[in-house]
């Protein structure tokens, strides 16, 4: 910061010199060094950028979430209304907690619920308070940073007021529970004119690093010939997000939970 004020004071000299130009040589400063620091955690990085910019450019907070949403999410927060007196599953980042009581003295939390699209402002109060308001409370986190939620709930009418809707919270956890929770396990397709022994060599591989308590499905698939055998081990069990990344790496998208 220094040197830029240096700079631009200089700057500023040499337009109102009669010769111009030279002041910025004249008063010669020294770079600065900054000191080698170990790279932020993607979380970090994320959230800082929206601290000082006012939204993400490197990623989302959502992105480590995405297979959950895809496929135990009904829809957007932006497609909630279209869901009127139905429950629907919604995922996202909470925000904007505030703590706050009635005027007959009563307390309540407000805030936001942001996924990539859209958000919501919600209230919980009475029994949703007591049941939910500690898993939106930042101050129960490292860094008073809630983690991002999954939300189940229904867009009805509002008490007393039958011209209006509201989105009304019947449970929430945190989303990283969501997989482990959910899924029976991942059912995987492999192309049979890509099968070669390196490459179930490293399947194999993939398999035996993930182990965990999940079923494992497998469909061998040739498109051309529109043939397909469903089959699922009897022998390895699986952890499913780890191995849906590992056969991400192995370039296998057709992966899913089950």
């Amino acid at each position: 910061m220094r040197m830029g004020q240096q700079y631009q004071a200089d700057q500023d000299s040499a337009q109102q010199s009669l010769f111009g130009g030279g002041a910025f040589g004249a008063v010669a400063m020294p770079l600065p060094k900054v000191a080698d620091m170990e790279p932020w955690p993607a979380t970090e990085q994320l959230r800082r950028e929206k601290e000082v910019v006012g939204f993400y450019l490197s990623g989302h907070p959502l992105d480590d979430f995405k297979l959950e949403i895809d496929s135990y999410c009904t829809c957007g927060l932006d497609k909630v209304e279209n869901y009127k007196n139905r429950e629907v599953t919604v995922a996202g980042l909470i925000s904007n907690v505030m703590f706050k009581t009635t005027k007959t003295g009563q307390p309540f939390v407000s805030f936001s619920v942001e996924d990539y699209e859209s958000s919501l402002n919600l209230a919980l109060f009475r029994d949703d308070y007591s049941r939910f308001s500690a898993l939106i409370n930042p101050r129960n986190y490292d860094k008073e940073q809630v983690p991002p939620m999954y939300i189940r709930g229904k867009y009805a009418q509002r008490f007393r007021d039958s011209d209006q809707f509201e989105f009304k919270i019947l449970t929430m956890e945190p989303l990283f529970n969501v997989a482990e929770k959910l899924a029976n396990g991942v059912r995987v397709q492999l192309d049979l004119r890509t099968i070669t022994e390196p490459f179930m060599d490293r399947f194999m591989e993939a398999v035996e690093g993930c182990a965990g308590s999940k079923k494992l499905e497998i469909k061998f698939a040739e498109p051309h010939e529109h043939l397909a055998v469903d089959t699922y081990s009897r022998r390895y069990r699986i952890e499913p997000k780890e191995f849906i990344r590992r056969m991400r790496a192995m370039e296998i998208e057709a992966c899913q939970l089950i």
